[in-house]
This record gives C-alpha cells, structure tokens and sequence, in this order.
C-alpha cells in the first residue's frame, strides 16, 4: 500500500510539473509569435525578417537585415502583471518591482557570433545591434549602448536605433538575405515578396 501510495504522489508530482512546463513553453511560444508580428510590421520596406538563426553560441530568435544594419532580436519571456518595468544593469535585466533578474551574457555572446559569421561572410566589418524583447514589460530608460530593452508594442524603436556607419551595401544585404534564406526559417511577407 505505501508503495502504491508513493507512485501515486510521484506521478502527480511529475503531472503537475509537466503541466508547469507545458505552461511555460506555451507562454514563450506566445512571447515570439507576439515580438514576430511586430517585427512582419516593422520590417515592411526596412529589411527581411529571419527567424530560428542557428550560431555557434545558441540560437538568435529573430534577425532583421536590411541597408541600414543587421538587428539580433531575443526574446525574454518573463510573466508580467500590471504596472511592472524592466531595466538593463550590469549584463543583466531587472524585473521590478519582484526584484528578479535574468542575466543576458548568453544574448551577448550569440549576437557576438552572429556579427563574427557576418563579417567571415562579407569579409567587411558589420556591426549586428542587439534587441533584447521583454513582451509585456515597460522598458525603463536605456542606459546601455550594447542592447536596447524593447516590448512588443515598442519594438518599432528600433528602427530609429541606427547609426550611418552600420549601413550596408545593397550587394551586402542580397549576400546576408540569401545566406540566412538558405539555413534558417525566412518570414511570410519575405517569402512572398521574392516570388
């Protein structure tokens, strides 16, 4: 009986972390599809959008190329109620007024290696600006030059984030589009516009 009554407890406590899990990847998966729509918007006449960009550091969810730079989007999915905020400090986001923090050292080092694949690429120096999206958390003032802390409503921001020495040549931009085209997932509105 007590061996019974063990796997019992064990089975409903693995239940409810799987249901925990699931819970978890449903809302991250809602975190992106919410940051990819606001991204199909921005990148009309402003880039491509290029989803799932496979480096060697791990995996870049969103990157725009377009001629006036290269953006690396990651997306932190982090619950949110009313009237909370955000703030980049010291390589890591603090989530207020909860206090917790999430350190982005592995944000840096994929942005890092995407820029490197870049530059072996074109061999020419290219500069990919780091996006980090906090969907549903107000985004308190930047004081960061390396990444700007956006939400899904603010995200278009980042069209104004750019500076003329990160511009690309056009042939620049058709070599990065058809090497992402070519080993990652491309978005709709670039996959029809090439038809």
């Amino acid at each position: 009986l007590a061996t019974l009554v063990a796997a019992a407890g064990f089975a409903l406590y693995r239940l409810v972390r799987t249901i925990r899990e699931w819970r978890q990847v449903r809302f991250l998966r809602d975190a992106n599809i919410a940051v990819g729509h606001s991204l199909q918007r921005i990148a009309t006449g402003h880039g491509r959008v290029f989803h799932d960009v496979v480096t060697t550091a791990g995996v870049v969810d969103h990157v725009i190329v377009g001629q006036s730079g290269v953006y690396a989007v990651n997306v932190i999915a982090h619950r949110a109620m009313r009237r909370e905020s955000v703030q980049l400090c010291d390589h890591e986001l603090r989530f207020k007024p909860d206090g917790s923090t999430v350190p982005i050292a592995d944000i840096a080092a994929k942005t890092t290696k995407l820029e490197h694949a870049f530059r072996d690429l074109l061999r020419n120096s290219v500069r990919v600006r780091s996006v980090i999206a906090v969907p549903g958390w107000h985004a308190e003032s930047q004081s960061h030059e390396g990444h700007l802390v956006v939400n899904e409503r603010t995200l278009p921001m980042l069209r104004g984030w750019r500076d003329e020495a990160d511009y690309l040549m056009d042939e620049d931009v058709q070599t990065l589009q058809q090497h992402l085209t070519s080993s990652c997932k491309r978005s709709p509105i670039a996959r029809r516009k090439s038809k």
